[in-house]
């Protein structure tokens, strides 16, 4: 899935705001760090990485994240955690007790990207939203079943759009790019 902005800018004068979404590859911070300096010296400074996680490394092998790199990247994290996951009382469950785009509304929990930007100080959205995820979707889907593993891709293709539509929508204007599980 590929969502083109509604409008052509040019990114000069401005700063580059990009926001990654993602699982533990994304937690790590490795890819953060250097898609970071890849963009920090072509846009001369003018980037900024939007987000709440700024992860200490876990394990020896986990690179601290840069200074100025933030990201939504969770270990085990699923498409439909990021929609749905509230819970608040759960102190540590995966690094997170909510998902940062979920809030309490009047009904209960709900997803709110456009909360979540304001929240960031991004109103529109980011320039730009990487989503990394989908391998932790399909850990327990088994092919030696195919009926079970047909039910099990869809949902979690249905899964996918719905979160990709709710961040099109509260930022239809953000380029949003989807990067295949390694």
């Amino acid at each position: 899935f590929v969502s083109r902005p509604n409008h052509k800018g040019s990114l000069s004068n401005s700063v580059f705001t990009l926001l990654l979404i993602g699982d533990s590859m994304t937690h790590q911070s490795s890819v953060a760090n250097k898609l970071y300096k890849i963009l920090d010296q072509q846009l001369e400074g003018s980037i900024r990485f939007v987000g709440t996680h700024h992860p200490i490394p876990d394990f020896e092998f986990y690179e601290k994240p840069d200074p100025f790199v933030f990201h939504e990247g969770y270990g085990g994290w699923t498409w439909n955690r990021f929609a749905t996951h509230y819970k608040p009382e759960e102190a540590h469950i995966y690094n997170a007790p909510r998902s940062p785009f979920v809030f309490l509304g009047e009904l209960g929990p709900e997803l709110d990207i456009k909360r979540y930007f304001l929240e960031q100080n991004i109103v529109g959205g980011p320039d730009a939203i990487i989503f990394q995820l989908g391998i932790n979707d399909t850990f327990l889907l088994s092919p030696d079943d195919p009926k079970s593993m047909e039910i099990g891709l869809d949902q979690v293709i249905n899964n996918a759009r719905e979160l990709i539509t709710s961040f099109h929508e509260a930022a239809p204007n953000s380029r949003i790019f989807v990067q295949t599980p390694p």
